[in-house]
């Protein structure tokens, strides 16, 4: 398969190619394709109108603060020392990938660490920019995220381009910084930017912008615009992972034997897809080759690579960078019987999931164990918090199993009755 990120962003074509793929499976086996309830044009319609009316002060504020804080200057990953005079970018597309014990064992080390996998990769990454140009001082990011989950809509279902972007900047990794350390700290920058809402501020205010100060010609941005989208970029550095494609390698008679992904960004930029296919997690270096030579690129993606293996050995000093969850104290639930949020909790996994999660996987750890990658746990954190308004985002997304969500919600319901 060849997925180019075209009409719509990554998780909208995980989407479009399973549901393709199971077309071409009925029509050879001549049977009716078992697909999901199609979107209508009036849920689309009520899906975005409620994204482009969603604006919240807190959100705005905290963007504000963070943009005061990080300040103007724009961060460009360049060793080649090229100058980039196109605003056209040429795009090329090189495909790396673990093989499946190796991925096997970075899944594992999540429930070690108490952090996702793209935490993980993030920390390793960031040690491979400094290995190939160390005069990177501080770095900025561009960590996508999902942009499909406001509160009150859930558009995971749908074929669109939401991904939203957080522009995070980091001091890079010291020599003498433990992998405990470094992982702790950059976690803990991107869920701040995850839990404060700053990627929908951010997506609000630019879209604000470009709507209010560029007209389209014949429905197109006009060339003389380029430049306003490329001076707006705060980094040249994209880095998704979008988790599981939940493509399968066989459709009836049909067998998928190899997967390739990618996308066209701006000119100057790399953008690195990380998606789990097969049991594999691949890495698809895009990038514009007109500003970065296949050596440049090589020698990042090898060095990054060497850096996750190198994580993956790394036998521990003794913690995790998040702390044990211990049930008892300020986390027992003695007092207050559990059922109703359980049986609401197990609900809203499955649903996600589209498989069956029960009481017996209820202290599986939700990404080594069950699967779930850190945009499915954001989805459920949201509809918990929708259920009830008073929960600790924070503390859910640092949830590692069902059964410490439930114990956060409960022992929060309990303090609401005894206030």
């Amino acid at each position: 398969l060849g997925n180019e990120h075209i009409i719509s962003d990554g998780l909208g074509n995980h989407i479009i190619w399973r549901e393709f793929l199971e077309i071409y499976r009925a029509k050879v086996c001549g049977e009716t394709p078992l697909l999901p309830p199609p979107t209508t044009i009036e849920e689309y319609s009520q899906i975005v109108a409620a994204m482009n009316s969603w604006q919240d002060a807190d959100e705005d504020r905290a963007l504000a603060e963070y943009t005061l804080k990080q300040g103007k200057e724009s961060y460009f990953w360049n060793p080649q020392g090229t100058v980039v005079t196109s605003t056209q970018p040429h795009f090329y597309s090189r495909k790396y990938s673990l093989d499946r014990e190796t991925t096997d064992q970075l899944i594992t080390k999540t429930r070690e660490w108490r952090l996702p996998v793209n935490s993980l990769l993030l920390g390793a990454f960031l040690r491979a920019v400094v290995k190939c140009d160390s005069a990177s001082n501080p770095i900025i990011v561009q960590v996508p995220t999902g942009g499909r989950v406001y509160p009150g809509v859930d558009a995971s279902h749908v074929i669109s381009s939401f991904a939203q972007n957080l522009a995070l900047s980091f001091t890079p990794p010291q020599p003498d910084e433990s992998w405990s350390d470094l992982l702790y700290r950059l976690h803990q920058e991107v869920q701040k930017g995850i839990v404060s809402g700053i990627d929908r501020a951010q997506t609000r205010q630019m879209g604000t912008i470009f709507r209010d100060n560029i007209s389209l010609e014949d429905g197109k941005i006009p060339e003389h615009s380029l430049s306003i989208f490329q001076g707006a970029l705060k980094s040249n550095l994209y880095f998704p992972y979008t988790g599981h494609t939940h493509i399968k390698t066989q459709y009836g008679f049909l067998e998928v034997t190899s997967y390739q992904a990618g996308g066209i960004n701006a000119a100057g930029t790399i953008d690195i897809l990380q998606e789990i296919f097969d049991g594999c997690l691949h890495l698809f270096a895009s990038y514009d080759y007109s500003t970065f030579s296949l050596y440049t690129i090589d020698r990042l993606m090898q060095e990054y690579i060497a850096q996750i293996e190198e994580l993956i050995r790394f036998s521990g000093d003794g913690r995790s960078p998040l702390p044990s969850f211990k049930v008892g104290g300020e986390n027992s639930f003695d007092c207050v019987s559990p059922t109703t949020i359980e049986s609401t909790l197990l609900q809203i996994a499955s649903e996600i999931c589209h498989y069956s999660i029960t009481a017996e996987d209820i202290n599986k750890d939700l990404e080594a164990d069950l699967g779930f990658d850190s945009l499915e746990r954001i989805r459920i954190v949201t509809r918990l918090h929708k259920e009830n308004q008073k929960s600790d985002r924070k503390a859910l997304l640092n949830a590692r199993t069902l059964q410490e969500m439930l114990v956060i919600v409960t022992n929060e319901q309990l303090q609401v009755t005894k206030s």
